[in-house]
């Protein structure tokens, strides 16, 4: 264990994260008893635990534990000073998702300590703990490398990567050898199933003939239900393809339809999905009565706030009441989420409308938030600039070898073959490519830094008043979405992450700047 760098009485948050599986490193279990122990050795106060099970840690995708920490993290006043974590690898294993987050989590106050990483204190702690987040990413590749080289090793040989055989498969089990610990080792191989192979070849058959969903399912009746069809007609699988990630084995299982019959089939659904006419898009954000549907969000747990209509007060002759309530909360119980009840619609909407129009919608404010863009913009046409030399240099390549191919060909004649030709259109095809790229590179290269004029500035901002205090709720959504990227909403408190609104980078830029980040006002 490390020396504890918090003074005691300090207050706070664990968090933990397994993969899935109680022979994950450090489970939850185990992780959550060496948080308790190491604070209550330290003297630290253990405000909450913080638990993602079964989630990965290459990503922050889908682990509601980690974005409930970060929202938490922006709380006021903070019920924290610091996170606790067994180690740097269960926070993240992506090296940039770990120096995004730690950065942003420091630069608000935040300290962030391992209790089983060696980072010693001093100037050098930072080298040593970017050092400790490159070797969990490099270990996390590797493993999804030799992983990955192991199951295409076995899907050559035609054994399965894994899942479910599908109708008309079955699965077989086969020993190839021995474990490390002696153990028997199994895998399965997909072979045709003697009783519902033959079916399914029918299926396909039957198809080919023009048959319906409904006659096939009448008469084979591998599915409960004739739309589960659909899907049996697009496997490609049924070819005696096996696949691995992305990669597809031809020939290593038993092919249960042939090419013709598949081609058929599928030249048949293309033609019904071309007759098919096309559903109307009814998004239900674009319909919504409620102002701030799509950018409100539950400051507690992060889960998308959903708005609602409470009528009781109508049989008293009151008004409909309007409010916004955590989704996770309205979906799985009012224990879900540690949130406060319903918020008031109106209220809210009105503090974040003043909000917006007074604090966001400001000449001084847009001015910033140029700036902020300005820099960005800078550092993209640094970047370019690189990439145009590097561009320039292949292209210069390939154009070295398409003037031999033509010599080839004005020599040899009629005579060059198709593969000749073949090449050629290739490379030529691969040039314009690149040449394409490095228009888009030259043009943001030379594009000037972004300035927005004093009248473009006030059209934007009159134009965007205007829409704002507009009847139309979905008029007045879309202008302020145009502005506010998120709102967190907390009792007592809203935060917004506002944003430059397309109407001023439009004109200005060629390309879009990458990696803007919003500002935060509360």
């Amino acid at each position: 264990m490390t020396t504890c760098p918090l003074p005691p009485s300090t207050r706070v948050y664990g968090y933990t994260r397994d993969s899935g599986g109680g022979d994950q490193e450090m489970s939850i279990p185990q992780q959550v008893a060496e948080l308790r122990s190491y604070a209550a050795e330290h003297d630290l106060v253990l405000v909450r635990i913080f638990k993602d099970e079964a989630r990965q840690g290459s990503t922050t995708v889908g682990r509601d534990q980690f974005e409930a920490l970060l929202a938490a993290s922006r709380r006021t006043p903070p019920e924290a000073q610091a996170i606790l974590l067994w180690s740097y690898s269960r926070f993240a294993r992506d090296f940039n998702d770990a120096a995004f987050f730690k950065a942003d989590l420091r630069r608000r106050g935040w300290e962030i300590h391992s209790i089983s990483d060696p980072v010693p204190p001093g100037e050098f702690a930072p080298i040593m703990e970017a050092i400790i987040d490159w070797t969990n990413e490099r270990f996390l590749k590797g493993l999804s490398a030799d992983v990955k080289r192991a199951l295409h090793d076995m899907a050559t040989k035609g054994y399965t990567p894994g899942g479910f055989p599908p109708r008309g498969y079955k699965a077989e089990h086969v020993e190839i050898g021995k474990r490390r610990d002696g153990k028997p080792r199994i895998v399965a191989r997909w072979v045709e199933d003697p009783e519902t192979g033959p079916l399914a070849r029918l299926a396909w058959q039957m198809r080919a003939e023009g048959r319906s969903y409904t006659e096939i399912q009448e008469t084979v009746g591998l599915y409960k239900s004739a739309s589960c069809w659909a899907s049996f007609f697009q496997n490609r699988t049924y070819l005696g393809i096996l696949k691995c990630g992305d990669e597809e084995f031809p020939g290593a299982i038993p092919a249960l339809v042939d090419q013709a019959t598949w081609d058929r089939v599928q030249a048949m659904r293309r033609k019904a999905k071309r007759q098919q006419r096309p559903p109307e898009v009814k998004a239900w954000r674009v319909k919504s009565p409620f102002l701030l549907s799509g950018i409100i969000y539950c400051g507690r747990c992060g889960s998308a706030m959903r708005g609602g209509r409470d009528m009781r007060n109508t049989r008293r002759g009151g008004e409909v009441w309007s409010f916004y309530v955590c989704g996770r909360k309205d979906r799985q119980g009012w224990q879900s989420c540690e949130s406060a009840g319903k918020f008031d619609a109106r209220r809210l909407e009105a503090a974040v409308l003043r909000t917006v129009i007074e604090k966001v919608l400001t000449p001084e404010a847009m001015t910033q938030m140029a700036h902020l863009v300005n820099g960005q913009l800078s550092r993209s046409a640094e970047e370019a600039e690189e990439q145009v030399a590097l561009l320039d240099h292949r292209i210069k390549g390939l154009d070295q070898g398409i003037g031999h191919l033509l010599e080839v060909i004005e020599r040899v004649g009629v005579g060059a073959g198709s593969a000749t030709l073949e090449r050629l259109e290739a490379r030529e095809q691969e040039r314009a490519k690149l040449l394409q790229q490095r228009r888009e590179l030259e043009a943001l290269r030379r594009s000037e830094l972004l300035t927005v004029s004093p009248q473009l500035l006030s059209e934007v901002l009159t134009s965007l008043h205007e829409q704002l205090h507009s009847e139309d709720v979905a008029v007045a959504r879309s202008a302020l979405q145009s502005l506010v990227l998120r709102i967190e909403v907390t009792k007592g408190q809203a935060t917004l992450f506002y944003t430059l609104p397309d109407a001023l980078l439009r004109p200005c830029l060629v390309v879009p700047p990458r990696g803007f980040e919003p500002l935060s006002q509360a």
